[in-house]
């Protein structure tokens, strides 16, 4: 700076040709060798007047490659995912004695079924754009891991919205709320009407089974809608209601004190008694 729209610039490297350039001026440090470099920057302006610049400047000697790799199963397939602390070129794997796959790339994904039964040896090969190279070997075993299910709910006002985790692929998922019928065939998020649960505490347990076949269970504790009562008065009958109803609860009544006695809902008293 200062910038002159008028100006020429011509960059030369190391003492080499001066060819026109553009500023700012850019150079990937992976196409220099190790050790000192000089850039000679020519500024030509409008007048005619020339300045150069000469800067010097060193390419470090690179780390040695190192890759830092993670392995999941995700259900159906092994996928490895790996950190190098330099730029790489080339990244391959083999899968125990198999060929060789060249040219891939991070994440690695490897099918489940072409793993083998037992331990299997997965061989990682990269090297970067130093030359460098680095080797991990990984055991990966074929059987799965056994089934987690982790379940919650959120309450959007007329709704349950339950949804769930779990660390392989779900092949079947169920419900029960209560001592209901099972619902089977859902799909995750699933929703509960509110007008379905009893009040007090409320008991659901969702079961899923997972592509492997092992299954698993979560149950969720669920309180239900307040019990609310209301009383119509008329000349000859007194009427009581609540709501929310449960087909499964049982209701007693105590009129003055005196002893509780099975009644259902609506309760009707008579007046006139």
């Amino acid at each position: 700076s200062p910038k002159d729209p008028t100006a020429s610039t011509k960059c030369s490297l190391d003492g080499g040709p001066q060819t026109a350039c553009t500023l700012p001026y850019n150079i990937s440090l992976t196409s220099l060798t190790v050790g000192e470099h000089t850039l000679t920057i020519s500024y030509t302006d409008g007048n005619g007047t020339t300045q150069r610049v000469v800067i010097s400047f060193t390419v470090p000697v690179p780390a040695p490659l190192e890759l830092d790799c993670t392995s999941k199963s995700n259900g159906t397939h092994f996928v490895v995912s790996c950190q190098p602390n330099n730029q790489l070129q080339t990244v391959s794997y083999q899968l125990n004695s198999a060929a060789a796959v060249n040219g891939v790339g991070f994440p690695i994904s490897i099918p489940l079924i072409e793993l083998s039964d037992g331990n299997n040896l997965l061989v990682i090969s990269a090297t970067d754009i130093y030359g460098s190279s680095a080797i991990v070997t990984l055991t990966i075993h074929d059987s799965p891991d056994p089934l987690v299910l982790s379940c919650s709910y959120i309450n959007n006002g007329s709704h349950l919205i339950v949804n769930c985790q779990s660390n392989n692929q779900l092949q079947t998922v169920s419900y029960r709320l209560n001592s209901g019928a099972v619902v089977n065939g859902v799909e995750l998020p699933f929703s509960i009407p509110l007008s379905e649960l009893s009040t007090g505490k409320n008991k659901l347990v969702i079961s899923a089974t997972d592509v492997y076949g092992g299954s698993a269970t979560a149950t969720i504790s669920i309180q239900g809608r307040p019990l609310s009562c209301s009383a119509i008065v008329s000349s000859d009958d007194f009427l009581l209601d609540c709501s929310p109803k449960d087909p499964t609860a049982s209701t007693k009544c105590s009129l003055d004190g005196g002893p509780q006695t099975a009644c259902t809902l609506p309760y009707n008293i008579s007046l006139t008694s």
